[in-house]
């Protein structure tokens, strides 16, 4: 395998890996199947699957057991035990869990100022995915209810098939803003999470679950969006192998909590380069080197 590996991620090159570090973001899922991979001599970029000795080779099915009249039954026809599948030691969720036991190794460890930030388990972002649900659902929902508002759409002229058609676009836009905010939730808490070796303000879940509690949000949307990018920040300036890690602008951070409380379509014009920002930034930490400190080389 080579040891100049580059990694197609959301529109963006990263790399170059070596092998044995391609082979640890396969076993961490940070590198699936259907990832896009290059190295130097190939002529386009080919799925990570393509790429010999990257994933464990598939293991055979298992035999199944049958039984013809006349033969000798199996043991669990002659009263014998059926087989059990082996159980996983309590806490564990499969490789590279996040379950209790990684929780627990995590509140261990910690990272003083001026160590290398330990290496995380944080999955990546795709911030395309962010675009195209909220770009696309909200610019549609919003066509169609100028439409109607105009009166360039007359409801009431349109036939049955039409009027459905229009409720399932209205439906389709307001689904894709739901789940572009759903994502947005999740992206926020898999940067806190990246943090939790550096004494964070705030954990994932608080940082997610108390912006649902009334008015109280209207205070920590500050807590878990500003303080996230001074926190970021932080951390990134106080570990060598952080150093390179993409910054955050706390000041456009700050005036899109100001937004979301005072001006909700300031807030919707900032919440794209913030969402950027904070996918950047997960990325660096899932596709960093393991064994390199300092070293992200991102063309």
């Amino acid at each position: 395998m080579s040891d100049q590996w580059h990694l197609l991620q959301d529109g963006q090159q990263y790399g170059p890996y070596t092998g044995e570090q391609l082979v640890e973001f396969a076993a961490d899922g940070r590198v699936v199947r259907e990832s896009m991979l290059w190295a130097e001599g190939m002529e386009e970029w080919v799925p990570a699957s393509q790429v010999e000795g990257l994933f464990p080779p598939e293991p055979a099915p298992a035999p199944v057991a049958t039984y013809t009249p006349g033969g000798t039954p199996p043991p669990w026809m002659r009263g014998g035990a059926a087989p059990v599948a082996a159980a996983r030691p309590a806490g564990m969720t499969g490789p590279g869990s996040t379950g209790m036991m990684a929780g627990r190794a995590r509140m261990l460890m910690h990272a003083a100022p001026g160590e290398d930030y330990p290496q995380t388990d944080t999955k990546s972002a795709w911030f395309g995915l962010l675009v195209a649900l909220l770009g696309g659902g909200g610019g549609v929902l919003v066509l169609l209810l100028g439409l109607i508002g105009s009166g360039t759409i007359k409801l009431e002229g349109k036939a049955g098939g039409e009027h459905i058609l229009l409720v399932l676009l209205i439906i389709a836009s307001i689904v894709a803003i739901i789940v572009a905010w759903v994502v947005q939730l999740v992206y926020l808490a898999r940067l806190w999470g990246a943090l939790g070796y550096s004494n964070p303000r705030t954990t994932p879940g608080n940082a997610i679950g108390l912006m649902f509690v009334p008015l109280y949000n209207l205070y920590w949307i500050f807590v878990a969006i500003h303080g996230l990018a001074q926190d970021w920040n932080r951390v990134t300036r106080q570990h060598p192998n952080l150093m390179h890690a993409p910054k955050l602008n706390e000041g456009m951070f700050l005036t899109y909590c100001f937004g979301c409380v005072l001006f909700p379509p300031l807030a919707l014009v900032l919440w794209f380069p913030v969402m950027a920002q904070i996918c950047k930034a997960i990325n660096f930490m899932a596709y960093r080197p393991a064994h390199h400190p300092g070293f992200f080389n991102v063309r």
